[in-house]
């Protein structure tokens, strides 16, 4: 078993300040290519850049694409940082001192990445050109996380530049080693609606920069600059992190990417105090015994399955985070429970599960017992793209249930349930399916059999069932549903079910895309905001 822990480097890029008489410079300390993340079947490089400087001073240019522009070279270190002093014709600071953009581009071209770029008039703008290559054979969704330090001092005083093919957002002031930094976030979006502007990075490719230059306003003074150095180091501190997760099963790159980090806040980042456990243990396996020990040893871990049959029959504790990536030829069979209300996530990327007698019951209760995947208490299971063949008779290929009203959530993405007359999906909390097909299904997709006071602390559950397509055929019913809210047992309330764009093809003339078994179903806490009008059984 390969094990690897994959952790964010503290100093990335480090600039030592001052103004008036005395020198600045920006430090860079540790290799670039550690830091970086990923989840899924992928593989990045984070590169930085700046302008190659002439003998004189001047910045190097060349004909590049046909076109004037500044060479490129990689980071190096020492680079003074003053404040910006670009004014104009009446004294007044333009772009707070960082100028108008330099007639002279540099065309990114030149480190594999592609058309040109600006950059500022000011000499002082410091270069940190941040590119992304995507250096793996799977397409990615990409982002990059920067920490500016501002100590006790206005962020507003800390300028930067960024392409227009990333969106930025401002998180927020957060403390990182008891000193204050503004975090900003970068989204990788593609460029310019002309290759790739679904935000996916293919395989082989390079981003535009994220981060590319840094200023100190015009207006920063002595006081702003002793301010700013929070470390009380004579350096002003600037993290870079990169992200990527694999873009098949998602629809767009801030989805996937929290999905497979968490939302970036200032409260969830890669430097948060504990940041290990932000930062998962990233594992290759090759057996059973491999993958259980895996789970068993480590709190946030990524499992990169090889190909190959695994038997599974784990019982996650509490508060795990757990992620298993494979191909159609890594298959899974028995049975992973989560059971406790501590909140934590399972995810499974492209693999097969296999719901067979290979099951051994962890869980102890009926509901759950025959689930390839079972989840109580606060949650969540994600699937992407993944194949659930079921034989075992009575069988669920993934159930939620509850125990102390925490609230699970199902999230199931691009897969296909081979169901042979099986149940798919059984769900008492929120529930996402998007773009699954249903094989030959029991009865129903999706059955909701409980909600609100016994099954979550939400006021009520959120259902999102949109462009699936359910099959009937000689191993299902002659019927079947989409949406099957349970009556008889525990009654279904509080829910919110959206849905559109579903399909039941070979359907009997009993079968309906949304249907309501009434029974103990409270029926006014139920929202309908589906496409066709739901069938009552009363």
């Amino acid at each position: 078993m390969k094990k690897y822990l994959l952790m964010a480097v503290s100093f990335v890029l480090v600039a030592a300040l001052a103004v008036v008489g005395t020198l600045a410079y920006l430090q860079f300390e540790t290799p670039t290519d550690v830091n970086v993340m990923t989840v899924g079947n992928v593989k990045i490089a984070q590169h930085e850049y700046e302008r190659a400087v002439n003998a004189d001073g001047s910045y190097k240019t060349e004909t590049i694409d046909n076109v004037t522009s500044y060479v490129l070279q990689d980071f190096t270190q020492a680079k003074p940082i003053l404040p910006v002093t670009e004014i104009d014709a009446n004294g007044n600071p333009v772009n707070h001192g960082a100028g108008t953009w330099d007639a002279t581009t540099v065309r990114m071209t030149q480190v594999d990445s592609y058309g040109g770029m600006q950059v500022f008039v000011s000499e002082n703008a410091q270069d940190k050109f941040v590119t992304v290559e995507n250096t793996g054979k799977t397409d990615a969704y990409v982002r990059t996380i920067v920490a500016l330090e501002i100590g006790s001092a206005d962020s507003s005083l800390i300028g930067t530049s960024y392409h227009m093919n990333w969106t930025r957002n401002i998180i927020g002031v957060v403390t990182i080693d008891n000193n204050n930094y503004e975090l900003l976030e970068y989204i990788y979006k593609g460029a310019d609606g002309v290759r790739h502007d679904n935000g996916i990075l293919p395989a082989g490719e390079t981003t535009y920069p994220n981060l590319s230059q840094v200023y100190l306003s015009s207006e920063a003074t002595n006081e702003d600059m002793e301010a700013l150095d929070g470390n009380g180091n004579g350096t002003f501190d600037i993290l870079v992190i990169s992200q990527a997760v694999q873009a098949k099963g998602f629809d767009d790159a801030a989805t996937a990417l929290d999905a497979a980090f968490g939302d970036i806040t200032v409260n969830n980042h890669p430097w948060v105090s504990g940041a290990e456990e932000y930062f998962p243990v990233v594992v290759e396996v090759a057996d059973s015994a491999e993958l259980a020990a895996a789970i068993a040893e480590n709190q946030n871990v990524i499992v990169n399955l090889k190909d190959g049959a695994y038997t599974t029959n784990l019982k996650l504790d509490g508060g795990k985070d757990v992620t298993i990536n494979g191909s159609k030829n890594a298959v899974l069979s028995g049975q992973i429970a989560t059971t406790s209300s501590t909140a934590g996530t399972l995810t499974l990327n492209g693999v097969t599960v296999k719901v067979d007698d290979s099951i051994a019951d962890s869980t102890g209760i009926s509901q759950t017992g025959k689930s390839a995947i079972a989840i109580w208490g606060n949650q969540t299971v994600v699937c992407n793209g993944v194949t659930f063949d079921m034989s075992l008779n009575n069988s669920t290929a993934i159930t939620s249930w509850w125990d102390t009203n925490e609230g699970t959530s199902i999230v199931v993405k691009n897969c296909v349930f081979n169901c042979n007359g099986q149940r798919p999906i059984r769900a008492t909390g929120n529930v996402t399916v998007e773009g699954c097909t249903f094989n030959d299904p029991y009865r129903y997709a999706v059955q909701l059999t409980a909600k609100a006071d016994t099954a979550t602390k939400l006021d009520k559950a959120i259902i999102n069932f949109n462009n699936n397509t359910i099959v009937t055929g000689e191993n299902g019913k002659a019927f079947v549903y989409g949406i099957q809210l349970e009556g008889a047992d525990y009654g279904c309330n509080d829910c919110v079910i959206n849905g559109e764009g579903n399909v039941i093809e070979n359907g009997g003339a009993d079968s309906a895309m949304y249907y309501c078994e009434c029974g103990k179903v409270v029926h006014e806490t139920i929202e309908w905001n589906v496409e066709v009008t739901p069938v009552h059984e009363q």
